[in-house]
């Protein structure tokens, strides 16, 4: 009964490598880790907003999540991937976006044990939590509000 209880209690989720530390999504979020492929640019853009993507004969966004997040967009490097994104969203247009990673995403078995919420005052924008697993840096990015973020610049 005790180990029912301690699977209930594990997210399966992915550490995704970006620029300044880790992402970490549920895996039920992520609908694939595809290779880089550079984006489609478009004009008069967000600096977050890299491009449209073909994928899976959709044009999807691909977004910078560094910029997005408050920081500083990271520009693709060898070790570079793209993490397809279920979007959270009332458009029924748009479900998938993306995001420039920096290297290969990781599964991970969390519990809520192993994540330790940063201090008060660090959350960036567009961000649901940042927090520390295994004494790295993680931040949870807001699904729904990169989605709404994107919708609005009409680029897709």
């Amino acid at each position: 009964m005790a180990q029912q209880q301690q699977l209930k209690q594990q997210l399966h989720a992915q550490v995704i490598p970006v620029g300044g530390g880790d992402v970490i999504l549920p895996n039920t979020s992520i609908a694939e880790i595809i290779p880089y492929m550079a984006p489609k640019k478009l004009t008069n853009a967000p600096s977050w907003f890299l491009g449209l993507l073909a994928w899976r004969g959709l044009q999807i966004p691909l977004i910078s999540i560094e910029a997005a997040t408050g920081g500083k967009a990271v520009n693709a490097a060898k070790t570079s991937r793209i993490a397809v994104i279920n979007a959270i969203n009332n458009d029924s247009k748009f479900h998938f976006f993306a995001f420039l990673t920096q290297g290969i995403p990781h599964l991970a078995k969390i519990t809520r044990d192993a994540l330790v919420s940063a201090p008060p005052g660090e959350k960036s924008q567009n961000v649901l939590a940042n927090a520390s697993l295994a004494g790295d840096r993680v931040m949870v990015p807001d699904i729904e509000k990169l989605g709404a973020l994107i919708i609005k610049t009409g680029k897709f």
